[in-house]
């Protein structure tokens, strides 16, 4: 990532598709923790000009992180929002949250919060840095914010660098 040699096979991708296999990937988890994640999508949504591996392995990776560092049964959320120039994904969760110091940090590679429950998880580190890289070669962004109850990341691209439309 960091020598810039990520190198991206773009297609027109259907969005429902990868939000299916982003929960499939992330299924198992979910399921161990008997955890509720939930998906809410408008009615319509335009395909976007992606690579599709590495947009799931993003998505995936924001969803695995808020469901790998909670408890059971705590409510995770994919909501999706399309406007005319840009389409969000925001996770949520309704958890802990992350430290206010500690969000500034989070992108960096390899780190990992000084937590104890997020500590007590395995992990490189690098998840988040891959997400945020993926976001930002699609011409998006991927930020960060400590909510009242938990934490949400949104990955936001804006829809004429992808390709995208509305059918």
């Amino acid at each position: 990532m960091q020598a810039g040699s990520m190198t991206f096979d773009r297609s027109t991708t259907d969005i429902e598709r990868l939000i299916d296999e982003v929960v499939e990937k992330v299924r198992p988890q979910i399921e161990q923790k008997r955890q509720q994640f939930n998906v809410e999508t408008p009615a319509k949504l335009p395909k976007l000009h992606v690579d599709k591996g590495k947009f799931v392995a993003a998505a995936g990776e924001s969803a695995g992180q808020r469901v790998e560092v909670h408890a059971a049964r705590r409510d995770i959320t994919l909501h999706i929002e399309v406007s005319t120039h840009r389409i969000e994904f925001a996770v949520a969760d309704s958890g802990f949250g992350i430290a206010a110091s500690e969000l500034p940090l989070v992108f960096d590679r390899f780190f990992r919060s000084n937590d104890d429950r997020v500590q007590s998880e395995s992990g490189s580190g690098l998840g988040l840095t891959f997400t945020h890289e993926v976001a930002r070669l699609h011409g998006g962004d991927l930020t960060v914010e400590r909510v009242e109850s938990g934490t949400t990341f949104r990955l936001q691209l804006p829809l004429e660098s992808t390709g995208a439309g509305h059918d």
